[in-house]
């Protein structure tokens, strides 16, 4: 049966990352496809065992043509895959690259066209199998994220992707499932540790020490070992637990490695700390 997926979301989260990686996965990538051209390129996913593999980039706007025709193909297995940021991040980027977002040349301020593709996301939000928030990732942590959902696992077992972040910074909107570390002590409101992170010898030692955090740890991870073995049993390839404190830097930080290391024998682990570069002044 051909395996398709149809890659789209808001201009600037990424795509043309995405389609090099799945390059790399054997896929045969079409960019930018016309909608009047979908029909007949899903058809030749049935027809000719070059295409055995594909994705389809279009545009967030004719995502949902793509999706409909999809189904009408009945041996046809497909996912979507959707891309989100930020608008903060949205913003720096383009000012960054220099680059013109696809409906400014509409006579769209840049905001207004980052709006009008986000509205367009959360139509067909309910249709999507993958969604995958970018604000703040580095490029080998969104490459390590589209291989850990799509590429197949030699060894069969699930990725449980552990990712830190700061509620004061939005909670990441790709995660699966949230745990708050809030009711630990904050190492920032101690001086020693305040421009230290959750990766310090320092940090890792004062928390380690408190009462709580082998409590907190103990009562997350009878939680986790019911629900991730639940999960593994449906078959499903990937699941995203977003860690959070308040500002991403310390105690998230510490807990979501501590996490990922008690899983990793019977997972495959993946860490990204999102909000940790704040902290640095990155």
């Amino acid at each position: 049966m051909a395996e398709l997926v149809i890659l789209t979301g808001v201009s600037g989260a990424g795509k043309s990352t995405a389609l090099f990686a799945f390059e790399e996965m054997g896929y045969y990538c079409v960019e930018n496809i016309p909608a009047s051209l979908l029909a007949p390129m899903l058809h030749l996913t049935q027809a000719d065992p070059r295409y055995k593999k594909t994705l389809i980039a279009v545009n967030i706007s004719d995502a949902q043509q793509a999706i409909d025709e999809a189904k009408k193909i009945v041996k046809l297995k497909f996912k979507v895959l959707c891309l989100d940021c930020t608008m903060a991040a949205l913003l720096a980027r383009y000012k960054l690259t220099r680059h013109v977002h696809p409906l400014q040349t509409q006579g769209c301020t840049l905001e207004k066209a980052i709006a009008m593709e986000k509205e367009d996301l959360e139509k067909i939000r309910s249709e999507v199998d993958v969604m995958i928030d970018t604000s703040g990732f580095e490029v080998v942590d969104f490459r390590r994220k589209i291989f850990a959902n799509f590429q197949k696992s030699k060894d069969g077992l699930m990725t449980v992707s552990f990712v830190s972040f700061g509620f004061k910074y939005g909670v990441p909107s790709d995660v699966d499932m949230i745990l708050d570390t809030r009711i630990l002590t904050n190492p920032f409101y101690l001086h020693d540790l305040k421009a230290l992170t959750g990766q310090d010898e320092a940090v890792k030692k004062f928390l380690g020490e408190l009462p709580k955090t082998e409590q907190l740890l103990d009562q997350m991870t009878d939680y986790l070992d019911f629900y991730l073995e639940a999960n593994s049993a449906e078959s499903r390839p990937y699941f995203v637990i977003g860690v959070g404190c308040s500002g991403g830097q310390h105690r998230s930080v510490y807990i979501a490695e501590r996490l990922a290391a008690y899983y990793e024998e019977k997972y495959n682990t993946v860490v990204n700390h999102r909000d940790l570069m704040r902290s640095k002044g990155l």
